[in-house]
């Protein structure tokens, strides 16, 4: 299985690769954060990818366990994705249930790690009364927020979330695929449209861009027969 994107890695015997939509965005980041802004613009998208690289390995790690097959990442526009082949046939609701909450469970280790110590670095360079944010700080602060706030919106029951996949696979469980296909893209359509009322009445551009990308993914297949 070969993304669209380029190889720059391969970490535990998993393949990575980074598509030129990421590119973009982190272009993105940069163009609009100035150039006075560009170190901390740097930091961000450091602990940015750190992060959706050590999320999709939770996900890799337990397809490499449940499926017996070699998965690969992929970094790109919206944020990263964890690809695979059932090639055994070993794929059920249950382990589908496993892999969509792993890459949430390794967020939230982070999540444990750096929002202490994002506030005793910040507490700590308050006392000393320095003009300027240390780097460490900034880097603490941008995991800290990545792996808390952007945990809670990917646990939201959308497809393509893991908070949507984990829906689908708990309804695989108790009734037919293709109806628990049609019943999570319900779902996430309603979420997304609520999601989407939220950015555009806060002006919030990018949480607006993925609500109306998430609702137009799962439109037709929200409109299927059960």
């Amino acid at each position: 299985m070969t993304p669209r994107g380029f190889q720059i890695g391969r970490v535990l015997g998993t393949d990575i690769y980074m598509s030129p939509t990421f590119l973009l965005l982190i272009a993105f980041y940069f163009f609009t954060g100035g150039r006075e802004r560009a170190s901390i613009v740097a930091i961000f998208s450091i602990a940015v990818i750190l992060s959706l690289l050590i999320h999709e390995f939770g996900h890799a790690i337990a397809v490499r366990r449940l499926l017996k097959t070699e998965p690969v990442i992929l970094l790109w526009g919206l944020g990263g994705l964890c690809m695979f082949r059932d090639e055994l046939g070993r794929h059920t609701p249950s382990r589908d249930l496993v892999i969509s909450l792993a890459g949430p469970a390794f967020s939230a280790i982070l999540g444990a790690i750096f929002i202490p110590l994002a506030l005793v670095a910040g507490a700590e360079h308050q006392l000393a009364g320095d003009c300027g944010v240390p780097m460490h700080v900034r880097f603490f602060t941008a995991m800290a927020w990545i792996n808390g706030v952007w945990l809670l919106v990917n646990l939201a029951p959308i497809l393509p979330l893991d908070g949507g996949q984990a829906l689908r696979a708990i309804l695989a469980m108790n009734m037919p695929r293709h109806r628990a296909d049609v019943w999570a893209a319900r779902v996430s359509v309603l979420f997304a449209g609520m999601g989407l009322a939220l950015g555009l009445h806060f002006g919030w551009l990018f949480l607006s861009l993925i609500a109306a990308f998430t609702i137009i993914q799962n439109l037709a297949r929200a409109r299927g027969q059960l």
